[in-house]
Formats: C-alpha cells, sequence, structure tokens
C-alpha cells in the first residue's frame, strides 16, 4: 500500500508541512498519530480527496475496516483517486466480512476501463473471493457449488492457488483429464521452486491413483531394489536367511488413443538373485498388449500377455497369459472391479517339467478413490495346477484350490510420502493327497504388506518393503515335510522414472 502526497494540493504552508508528517508516520507504522493529524487537515480542507484517502489507508492497516470505508467514500469521484478508493472498499468490505458488498464493487470496477495495473488488483480480488467460497463449500461437501465458484475465480484472474485448487476439485468429480489440465497450467505460471515440485509431485500422485499410466503417454521405469528374506527356501523344514537383489525395468508405448479406446505395447525385465546362490538366479520378462476401452460409466479391458523367463541364464518357463477386467463406476469415487486370468506354465526343456502347469483366478470386489485414499477390497477365487514334487520320503501335492479376501490402502500422506499396505487371507486345499500319510493338505496363509514411499523429486521415489506371511498347514514336524512357517522379507530401493 503506497502513502500519496501531492504537494501542489495544499493552500496553506502549514497543510504541506503536517502533511509531510503525516507521510512519514505512515512510512514508519505510526498509524494512530498519522489519523489525528489528518483529521486537523480534513478539518481544515474536507474536500481534500488526498487527506481522505490516506485517512482510509491508515484505518485500513489498523484493522477498523468501518472506518476505513467512510474515508474512502469521502473520495470525490472526480479525483484521480476514486476508482482506487472503490478498490479499498472492496477490501475493507472483504476484511469487516460483507463480501456480497465486495463483489458488487468489484463487479462494477471490472466493468469500467481501468489503468492495467489497477484492473489486475480488481481481479485478483474478486478471484480471491471466489477460492474463499470454492474452499467453503468444499469444506462442506458440496462439490459442484464449489467448482461453480472455482471456475469463476480462474475465468476472471487464473492463479496458481485456483488451478491448483480446481485440480483438486475435478479429480472429486472424476474429471481426470480436465484435472491434469488445471495442474498442467498451474504449474506452467508458477515461478516458485517449492510450489512446482508439489504440483508436479501430485501430477504424479493423480497418474498412480487414476491407474492411467499405461494408456496415457510413452514411459520407461528403473527399479534397483535389494533386501533380506528369514525364510526364503520356504519348501523345506528348515527355513534359511538370505541377501537377494532386484535389478527392473518397465517400458510402454502408445499404439492407439481414441476418444473411447486406448491400446498400449508394455514390456518389463526383472534380474532377481540371492547371495551365494547361483542356482536362484532368475531373469522374467514381461510384454503385454493392453487395450482398454471407456465410457463414462464403465471401462472394459482385455491384456493378452507372455512371460518367458531364465534360471540361471537357462531358458525356463514361458507363461502366455490373458486377463479381463470390467470396472462400474456406481458412485463418485465408488467402483466395483471384476477380473478374470489365465495363465498357462510351459518349461522350456523337460529339465523343468516339474514346473508344468496353469492358473486361473476371478477376484471381484469395490475400491474408493480420492484425492488422498485409495481403498480396495476384493474376494478371490483361484487354482493353480502344478506337477507334484517328489521328495525322498514321499510326494508332496503341487495344485490347489484357493479363496479368500484382499483388501489394499493407499494413503497419499503429502505430495511427497504415501503410504500403501495390503492384507490377504486365503485357504488352500492341495490335491492329489499326500504320499505316504494319504491325507489331503490344507493350509491357511496369512501375507501383510507395508511400502512407505519418499518423492525426493517428482521423478525418483525411494521405498521401504515390509512383508510378512504365516503359513499355517496341517503338515506338520514328523510328516512328509513341515509347511507351517513364518517368513519375514525387507527390502528397500529407488524407482527412477526415466522418461
Amino acid at each position: 500500500m503506497g502513502w500519496l502526497s501531492n504537494s501542489q494540493c495544499f493552500s496553506a504552508i502549514d497543510e504541506n508541512k503536517v502533511f509531510s508528517q503525516v507521510i512519514k508516520q505512515l512510512k514508519n507504522k505510526d498509524f494512530l498519530n498519522a489519523i489525528n493529524n489528518l483529521n486537523q487537515l480534513i478539518q481544515q480542507n474536507p474536500s481534500n480527496s488526498l487527506y481522505w484517502f490516506n485517512q482510509g489507508n491508515a484505518y485500513y492497516m489498523l484493522g477498523n475496516y468501518v472506518a476505513a470505508i467512510n474515508a474512502y467514500q469521502h473520495v470525490s469521484n472526480h479525483s484521480n483517486l476514486f476508482l482506487p478508493a472503490k478498490l479499498y472498499t472492496a477490501k475493507s468490505n472483504i476484511q469487516h466480512g460483507e463480501k456480497a458488498n465486495a463483489v458488487a464493487i468489484l463487479t462494477e470496477l471490472k466493468q469500467q476501463s481501468l489503468p492495467p495495473a489497477l484492473e489486475d488488483q480488481v481481479k485478483q480480488e474478486l478471484s480471491s473471493i471466489y477460492v474463499g467460497e470454492a474452499l467453503l463449500a468444499q469444506k462442506n461437501n458440496n462439490y459442484s457449488k464449489a467448482i461453480h465458484f472455482i471456475n469463476l475465480s480462474v475465468d476472471i484472474f487464473p492463479t496458481v492457488d485456483a488451478l491448483f485448487i480446481q485440480g483438486i476439485l475435478l479429480i472429486k468429480l472424476k474429471k481426470y483429464n480436465d484435472a491434469k489440465y488445471a495442474l498442467e497450467s498451474a504449474n506452467n505460471l508458477n515461478s516458485d521452486t517449492e510450489t512446482k515440485r508439489k504440483i508436479e509431485n501430485f501430477l504424479l500422485i493423480l497418474k498412480g491413483l487414476t491407474k492411467q499410466q499405461v494408456f496415457n503417454h510413452n514411459w520407461i521405469n528403473l527399479i534397483t531394489e535389494m533386501g533380506y528374506n528369514s525364510n526364503y527356501f520356504e519348501t523345506t523344514s528348515i527355513p534359511e536367511d538370505k541377501i537377494f537383489s532386484t535389478v527392473s525395468m518397465s517400458t510402454g508405448f502408445q499404439l492407439i488413443k481414441h476418444k473411447r479406446l486406448f491400446s498400449m505395447l508394455t514390456y518389463s525385465f526383472e534380474w532377481k538373485e540371492v547371495f551365494d546362490l547361483p542356482s536362484e538366479q532368475l531373469m522374467s520378462n514381461y510384454i503385454g498388449l493392453p487395450l482398454k476401452y471407456e465410457r463414462s460409466k464403465w471401462i472394459l479391458t482385455i491384456e493378452p500377455s507372455y512371460i518367458f523367463q531364465f534360471l540361471e541364464r537357462v531358458k525356463y518357463l514361458t507363461k502366455p497369459g490373458i486377463a479381463l477386467d470390467y470396472v462400474f463406476k456406481f458412485a463418485t469415487g465408488w467402483e466395483s472391479k471384476t477380473r478374470l486370468s489365465y495363465v498357462t506354465y510351459t518349461p522350456w526343456s523337460s529339465d523343468f517339467d516339474y514346473a508344468t502347469g496353469y492358473y486361473k483366478g476371478v477376484n471381484t470386489g469395490i475400491r474408493y478413490i480420492n484425492s488422498n485414499y485409495l481403498f480396495e477390497f476384493y474376494y478371490s477365487l483361484f487354482k493353480e495346477k502344478l506337477n507334484n514334487q517328489t521328495l525322498t520320503n514321499g510326494t508332496l501335492p503341487g495344485s490347489y484350490d484357493a479363496f479368500g479376501p484382499f483388501m489394499n490402502i493407499v494413503w497419499l500422506v503429502s505430495p511427497k510420502f504415501n503410504l500403501e499396505g495390503s492384507a490377504s487371507l486365503y485357504n488352500k486345499s492341495y490335491t492329489p493327497a499326500v504320499i505316504p500319510r494319504n491325507e489331503w493338505r490344507k493350509d491357511k496363509q496369512l501375507s501383510v504388506h507395508l511400502t512407505p514411499s519418499y518423492y525426493p523429486t517428482p521423478k525418483t521415489q525411494l521405498f521401504i518393503r515390509m512383508n510378512y506371511i504365516k503359513n499355517d498347514s496341517n503338515l506338520e514336524s514328523g510328516d512328509i515335510d513341515n509347511r507351517n512357517y513364518d517368513e519375514k522379507i525387507l527390502s528397500a530401493g529407488v524407482n527412477w522414472e526415466l522418461i
């Protein structure tokens, strides 16, 4: 706020001297003494708009907005201070809680021909009022009203804050493409480094929440990870502690982008090694071709895939498969989802015949998505058929049927930190019967997973994975093998988004 002076407006030298003292007092924030001197000047020269305008400014700075409004209203409409006085009358009304009066004054000013600097101030004030109204409506969960006000704000004066809030509200309304445009527009306007990081992080979070990455653009990701497994050989009765490392890369290239139809070619590679065990060096390659058709209320995705693996750099398994997803949006943020999948296991050579088999399954459930949380709950039915394992003291079945619930939660604690957790409880029945015990093997397996992640930059994720598996089996110590075990896996890694 500037303090205006004009020596040519004084009729007597004492006015000039007193007003010079007023300007010094205002600059030194001595507002009470400045008001006292201005009262003397106004009493001597009540038609001087300069005195009234500065008195209004002094009252404004003291928080006496009623007195400020009264002073600004005495500024003559013939004065060049009239329009600034109207602006500050509106600002005083805002501070006094009279937003309707402020909107009326600002709207009237906006329709006039104003100097560019003053025009921008008027637009900013009006935009700021609408932002406040949008936030109030959002707090009351009235998102249609909130988006109405934030759209008014952006149309009048598109500030970084207004565009950012518009993006958040559009996510609430599940208008993800519009939300992405609003957030990117905010990023383009923004010049503050920290704010830019927050917006870019939120764009990454938006991409992750909506699960649209494989359909929206080309990408390349690189992940490195190292960890500890308390029971690597869960197929034996004697657990062994092992250190392992993993390096993986994934990429995708857009093939089709239509209004409702999307398709991409995806590829990923993973190299996993267990320290001191060269025989456990596993390399996996995955190729997928997801095809998605989207309507306003539902999404249908079909994804044929092909996996080929190498064990100790020797050809190991091929796993051709197909998956079908159906998503139905039945309320704001709420979706139901059903997934059908089928994969066959074919060894490259007879040395790995024990791995021959297939997997087929279905899971169905619901999920809820908003700007801070993703919650999923599914119930699964699946079957995995593998050849039996022949041990020194009998035969262990490799095929089983399973059922049970699965839950997953993602919490976006802040733009730089998120937390993901999941849990499942599956009941497994194996066939055929165990030899020589001649009894069906039955397992109950509890799995709990937790991954906190930190994003030092928008394209870098630091994560820690914690997994706990407890398998409760009727095959106990003294049987052909003991299948009761606890497994703890702890690992840490980095995920870079290269493109």
